[in-house]
């Protein structure tokens, strides 16, 4: 709409119509409905702010987009683990990063640039949660605005294996994988032991506050990995299993 609201099929009662009728309310109900720090409501804040941009109006909408009590801000702040995991746990974790990377590509159109120092613990995340330093598929898009932002090296083997290497930079002098050996991210309680041994890379990753697969807390979960992952103990109840209730 917001391609097409200036050309000569709208009029100015039309547009008014279509904003008025459809999309403030819209906004309006996603602004009004903030469920805070999960992955629906940065989808929340990330259409009604770029929606104010859009339109044109309701600016303040884009103010509490920003700086709202689970806006951007406070998400980057508290909507994740001082070791850059989402609340939400493991695999929801690309669903509370993404979309905050796409409402500060928006605004970075605008000539404002949201992806800063905060950020930064995220991506590291990413590297560090993983057997060996290469990003998992589901976050890999999101390292080569990581890399232009903060240039670390440990993102490169993951560039080097989307074969999007930055200029310069040759693949020969860029290593598949990244040796992390044993770390602990106390805070998501994570727990990673490797070994570099005769029978090559192996590791266990073990999880003992949230749970590798969403937010439940207070399961220990495993998992294995030998040239790849070869078993994983994750307990969880589907959202259409009765139990759920």
């Amino acid at each position: 709409y917001a391609a097409v609201k200036d050309s000569p099929a709208f009029g100015k009662e039309d547009r008014e119509k279509i904003e008025s009728v459809l999309f403030v309310p819209l906004m309006k109900n996603l602004y009004s409905h903030d469920i805070e720090f999960t992955n629906m409501q940065l989808h929340h804040i990330s259409n009604y702010g770029i929606a104010a941009i859009l339109l044109n109006r309701y600016w303040n909408l884009l103010g509490d987009a920003l700086y709202g009590d689970h806006g951007f801000y406070a998400f980057l702040q508290d909507g994740f683990t001082a070791d850059g995991i989402a609340l939400e746990g493991g695999v929801y974790h690309p669903f509370g990063l993404i979309p905050l990377l796409d409402f500060s590509a928006r605004i970075r159109e605008c000539g404002i640039e949201l992806v800063n120092d905060p950020f930064k613990r995220i991506f590291d995340h990413g590297i560090l949660c993983t057997p060996q330093g290469v990003a998992d598929a589901n976050l890999r898009s999101t390292y080569p605005l990581a890399w232009e932002r903060f240039r670390d090296p440990k993102y490169l083997p993951t560039l080097k294996l989307m074969k999007k290497l930055p200029p310069g930079i040759q693949a020969k002098d860029v290593p598949d994988t990244i040796f992390l050996g044993n770390t602990l991210q106390k805070n998501n309680g994570y727990l990673w032991i490797r070994e570099e041994g005769p029978y090559g890379f192996r590791a266990i990753a073990i999880n003992y506050i949230m749970g590798w697969d969403r937010m439940e807390h207070d399961r220990l979960n495993y998992r294995l990995f030998d040239h790849g992952m070869l078993s994983h103990e994750v307990s969880r109840v589907g959202y259409t299993n009765p139990g759920a209730d």
